[in-house]
């Protein structure tokens, strides 16, 4: 009977040491983005073939205009990229580099400013976005766009394969 009283307790204290662990780790993570933003990143390697990945697939989106591959060397917009890069997971920067390489309406252009206004003025919000997109911050994450852009039909592999549980 003692036995089963321990297990019990050392059960209860793993959890709660578990518990602790990760809230603390949480904190750390939120104070981390907290300091972290809108700061230049430190990181001057970008991988621009998976980067513009979600790019290439939207091509022929809604948008406006694209700018061409002569008018991006001209402009020299992956440096303008990377220059402009504070994002926290691969899915901002994929979404930043199109961003940049289309050109939008003028009603697209002020809800994204609205989004950032938001985002600028409401901490507690941006915190709450930047803790969910972090979960999003591996190296499959950059071909999770094809489970939408893609015609080919998602099968259970192809979830497996870029990391969803199935």
């Amino acid at each position: 009977m003692n036995w089963i009283i321990s297990i019990l307790i050392i059960t209860i204290l793993i959890l709660i040491y578990s518990r602790q662990r990760s809230k603390t780790k949480r904190e750390q993570y939120l104070t981390k983005l907290r300091s972290d933003w809108g700061k230049p990143k430190e990181t001057t390697h970008y991988n621009f073939d998976l980067i513009s990945s979600y790019h290439l697939a939207t091509l022929n989106n809604s948008a406006f205009q694209n700018i061409s591959d002569t008018t991006k060397q001209d402009l020299d917009l992956d440096d303008v990229f990377t220059f402009l890069d504070r994002t926290s997971s691969a899915i901002g920067q994929q979404y930043l580099y199109h961003k940049l390489h289309c050109i939008k309406g003028q009603s697209e252009v002020r809800e994204l400013d609205d989004s950032i206004d938001l985002f600028i003025k409401d901490e507690h919000q941006r915190l709450q976005v930047q803790l969910l997109l972090s979960s999003l911050n591996h190296k499959n994450v950059y071909y999770y766009h094809s489970l939408f852009t893609s015609d080919n039909m998602i099968t259970n592999n192809k979830l497996k394969l870029v990391g969803i549980p199935v």
